[in-house]
């Protein structure tokens, strides 16, 4: 429907499939609860499925490894493909960070047919 209506899609599909600083994804690396694993593979399956659509206006949004209910600081950094890690090697975005991100996606769109990851970097 989105693609009949040109409407532009933010599908929020988590960081598994984003690269870590030893070349690694992220799905590969960690250990999850089966539970968990059985959950990410269908968001992993929308990224690998829609990353080249070009018929289809979509942004993916692959936040920090750690989304922690916190403050609004708009002090993040974007990236692409590549998990952000602070100089403490955390990767972490508050939810109302995350937010602001995705609300300025929908407003001034800057990444359509493509994905950002946002995490703080201080």
């Amino acid at each position: 429907m989105a693609k009949k209506l040109n409407k532009h899609v933010i599908a929020v599909i988590g960081a598994t499939t984003l690269i870590q600083y030893d070349g690694e994804l992220v799905k590969d690396s960690l250990v999850f609860p089966k539970p968990w694993i059985k959950a990410l593979e269908g968001t992993d399956r929308v990224f690998e499925t829609y990353k080249g659509d070009t018929s289809l206006k979509v942004t993916f949004v692959s936040p920090a490894a750690e989304v922690f209910d916190g403050p609004l600081t708009k002090q993040y950094v974007y990236g692409k493909d590549h998990l952000i890690y602070d100089s403490l090697e955390r990767s972490r975005i508050s939810v109302k960070d995350l937010a602001h991100a995705i609300i300025l996606e929908c407003e001034h769109p800057k990444f359509v047919n493509s994905r950002f990851t946002i995490a703080y970097q201080n």
